[in-house]
């Protein structure tokens, strides 16, 4: 928000001066509709940054909900890929605040409270809302869910169902979205929480974003992969060393030694015998290898 006017006319129209969403909207990015956003945005995503996105989503519902005013509340009521566009430097931002609504705070946080029914676009609507029901924030964090969902999935929850069946299943907590088994388990918990048919059930959204970053910090670190490891002979299996790890096989720039002992399978009574080798081994190729700082080592 920049500021707002008014035109000079004989009766004047005010105007909200906002921020220009050069990149697209939500929508555009995962239909991969948007000329601007081919050119300018990855499409291509990897899980972790889906999930990125969809933590800047639930910063901006934490600031609305809980950080906006001290003793006020403030619902979205119509949160859709449709109304989160993406600014030039990347950052996702939540538009369209027409059908948002203020209340007061209370000490419940599970109060609910008397609102227009049926507000907003019915697959992202929580089943209280459709139902024509008390409701409150956590009306939101139902709508955030389906919004997650589809952003990992690339896929429009309940695509395959018409406004009776929405009614018949969905609002009557009889269906809600499958997260796949290739899932993070954090991830399809916090999700399955947050689309839970009693809103008491659901957490906030101070809980939603403290467990993405929590996620999002463990995945970025750095994990080692079968290849990362250095050679070890504490692996042994019926197919040797070479058979166990194949990015052993490529051993020719190796001193001899080393490959020989490579074939070697330690078990049994010589296992020990083998072991006293290691040393010898590792004594003799830190006096004989000598590797380049720019070539990775035994690459």
């Amino acid at each position: 928000y920049y500021g707002c006017g008014w035109t000079l006319e004989e009766s004047p129209r005010r105007f909200m001066l906002l921020e220009l969403m050069e990149m697209g909207t939500l929508s555009d990015l995962l239909k991969n509709g948007s000329e601007r956003v081919k050119k300018n945005m990855i499409i291509r995503m990897k899980f972790h940054e889906r999930v990125r996105l969809v933590l800047m989503i639930s910063k901006g519902l934490k600031y609305l909900s809980q950080d906006l005013f001290p003793n006020t509340i403030v619902l979205h009521r119509d949160l859709k890929p449709h109304n989160m566009a993406f600014s030039r430097n990347g950052s996702l931002k939540i538009l369209d605040l027409g059908l948002a609504k203020s209340i007061e705070r209370s000490s419940n946080a599970d109060e609910a409270y008397a609102m227009t029914g049926q507000t907003g676009t019915i697959r992202y609507m929580a089943p209280e809302v459709a139902n024509g029901g008390f409701y409150n924030e956590k009306a939101d964090v139902y709508s955030f869910s389906m919004v997650a969902w589809y952003i990992l999935t690339r896929t429009v929850p309940y695509s395959n169902l018409n406004l009776e069946q929405m009614h018949k299943y969905v609002f009557q907590g009889l269906e809600r979205p499958k997260c796949p088994k290739s899932w993070p388990s954090e991830i399809a918990l916090l999700l399955s929480r947050c689309w839970a048919q009693e809103s008491s059930e659901r957490p906030n959204f101070t809980t939603i974003t403290r467990t993405l970053e929590h996620w999002l910090r463990l995945s970025s670190s750095p994990e080692k992969t079968e290849n990362d490891r250095l050679p070890s002979i504490a692996q042994p299996s019926n197919n040797g060393i070479k058979g166990r790890m194949p990015h052993l096989n490529k051993v020719s720039r190796w001193p001899s030694k080393f490959q020989n002992f490579c074939s070697v399978q330690p078990s049994g009574p010589e296992s020990a015998q083998e072991t006293g080798k290691v040393t010898k081994l590792l004594s003799f190729t830190s006096s004989r290898l000598k590797l380049s700082p720019h070539r990775a080592p035994l690459g």
